[in-house]
C-alpha cells in the first residue's frame, strides 16, 4: 500500500510540475494583452506606462504622448483599441488635446512591438 501511495504521489507531483511550466498566458486579442504595466524606450524617451482596463492610461513620463499647449499640461490620458493592429492615445488638459495612432507590428503576452515611422520599438511587460 505504501508503494502505491508513493507512486501516486510521485505521478501527481510530476503532472503538477509539468503543467505549471511554460506560459500561462491565454490572452489572444490586443485589447486583452495591452492591459497592464509596460516598459518602453522610444529613443531618448524612456519610461513606464500602464494601460488600465476601460481605456485609462497612466503615462507620467510622457513616453507615448504628452506635453503642454498654451501652458496647459496634457495629463489626462486615454487609449482606444482600433483593431488588432492599431491603437490610439489621447492626452488632454482643459479644452486642449493631442491624439495619435500607433501601429502594432506584433504582440504576445509579454511584448508589444510598435512600428513608428518605419522603426520598431518594443513595449515589454513589467
Amino acid at each position: 500500500m505504501k508503494i502505491k501511495f508513493k507512486f501516486l504521489f510521485l505521478a501527481f507531483s510530476t503532472i503538477v510540475f509539468f503543467s505549471s511550466c511554460g506560459s500561462d498566458c491565454e490572452l489572444t486579442t490586443l485589447e486583452e494583452v495591452i492591459v497592464g504595466e509596460w516598459k518602453l524606450s522610444l529613443g531618448d524617451n524612456n519610461g513606464e506606462i500602464e494601460f488600465l482596463k476601460g481605456g485609462a492610461l497612466s503615462d507620467p513620463d510622457d513616453v507615448l504622448l504628452g506635453g503642454e499647449i498654451g501652458g496647459v499640461k496634457l495629463d489626462q490620458k486615454t487609449y482606444t483599441i482600433i483593431n488588432e493592429n492599431t491603437f490610439s492615445v489621447r492626452a488632454e488638459g482643459g479644452s486642449n488635446f493631442l491624439e495619435t495612432e500607433f501601429d502594432v507590428e506584433s504582440f504576445d503576452c509579454d511584448k508589444i512591438t510598435l512600428n513608428i515611422i518605419g522603426l520598431n520599438f518594443d513595449m515589454k511587460r513589467k
